[in-house]
């Protein structure tokens, strides 16, 4: 019995001392104020809306490309992985637009893109690098 309480408290010893505290969660909350420019393009006629995201993973650059040329109004939202955060864009011009974002000042770590069309919502991880 002795040799047990022994044993437990040895290992509790050893859990205690080298256990560490784990890295404080990084802050998302600048996602709001990311700086971006939008820019609208032509020669995309007919077929269907599709989305362009790059490159990914990024360092600190990203482009969302939106190919709309139905006129089809598109939402997008930009978020960190637990979707605390989010910063949302609304495309409505035909043709296409092109989200330029600047990550310099947020976080490595996931992010989550999630394009709103009618009847259609498409999600895609992105991953910023450092």
């Amino acid at each position: 019995m002795k040799s047990c309480l022994y044993l437990i408290a040895l290992v509790a010893t050893f859990c205690i001392g080298g256990c560490s505290q784990a890295d404080p969660e990084p802050d998302f909350s600048g996602i709001q104020d990311i700086p971006y420019t939008v820019q609208q393009f032509s020669g995309t006629t007919g077929g269907t809306t599709h989305v362009s995201i790059y490159p990914n993973p990024f360092f600190s650059h990203l482009t969302i490309e939106v190919h709309n040329p139905d006129n089809t109004p598109a939402t997008i939202y930009v978020s960190d992985e637990k979707g605390k955060y989010s910063k949302k864009f609304e495309v409505h011009e035909g043709g296409g637009t092109s989200l330029f974002l600047d990550f310099s000042r947020m976080p490595k770590g996931v992010y989550i893109c999630e394009v709103q069309q009618p009847g259609k919502v498409d999600r895609y991880r992105l991953v910023r690098a450092q």
